[in-house]
């Protein structure tokens, strides 16, 4: 005699009515159609995809900016060192008319 629920199909026969090849292609939730755990894959691997693009975008604004960062540093001390030379210059030049006004005086 049969036990209630015994259909008499061992599981390999009722796992091949279903079109299933083995137990482990149960999904945990079969009134979804089965595809639960692709569906799960399919989001884990969006998932890892959208973050790597993220690391991806703050990477390259992370590398613009510090390159921004140093082309504004540098164009600062190349103005600041100009405006120096200049300054430099200007009073070298005024000492130069001084001293001329000096021996012209005399």
């Amino acid at each position: 005699m049969k036990a209630a629920g015994e259909s008499g199909l061992g599981d390999d026969e009722i796992f091949a009515k279903k079109g299933l090849r083995d137990k482990g292609d149960l999904s945990p939730a079969p009134a979804l159609g089965g595809y639960v755990h692709r569906e799960i894959d399919l989001f884990v691997s969006t998932r890892e995809v959208v973050v790597v693009a993220v690391v991806v975008v703050v990477v390259v604004v992370v590398v613009v900016v510090v390159v921004v960062v140093v082309v504004v540093v540098v164009v600062v001390v190349v103005v600041v060192k100009e405006e120096k030379e200049e300054e430099e210059e200007e009073e070298v030049e005024q000492q130069q008319q001084q001293q001329q006004h000096q021996q012209q005086q005399q």
